[in-house]
């Protein structure tokens, strides 16, 4: 699929091996990409760098392995991907893989709140707010 858009977005060359119907959906599609001379982007509200299959998986480790990333859940490595403007069409699937193989994340496993400290709230008086 990616290398259709920039094929079509580049240089206008159509699929061949699509029937009518994928055509339409293509066509439809195209409309939210734009090709910018060493990267494709996609429109959807904001601008998003599309990368490479092979790119995904070195992105997805950065933001959840490293220490900005700090092995954090599903939802926040996605919204982190997000944020850093990056999109692929799999992006929640491999998103989701990724972690759920992550060796470490599945031996420390998910911190109920059964396992947090309780807290308690400190009372702070001045001298005279209390009289007896």
């Amino acid at each position: 699929m990616y290398t259709d858009l920039v094929n079509y977005l580049a240089c206008g060359i159509t699929p061949l091996d699509m029937n009518s119907n994928q055509k339409k959906r293509f066509f439809s599609q195209v409309k939210s990409y734009f090709w910018e001379e060493p990267c494709l982007y996609r429109v959807c509200g904001i601008i998003k760098r599309c990368v490479l299959k092979e790119e995904t998986n070195s992105i997805t480790s950065h933001y959840h392995d490293s220490l900005c990333g700090g092995h954090a859940s599903i939802d926040k490595a996605i919204a982190k991907i997000f944020q850093a403007d990056f999109y692929w069409l799999t992006l929640f699937k491999d998103v989701y893989k990724y972690i759920r193989a992550c060796d470490q994340c599945q031996r420390t496993g998910n911190l109920s709140r059964q396992n947090v400290m309780p807290l308690n709230y400190i009372l702070e008086v001045e001298v005279f707010d209390i009289w007896l």
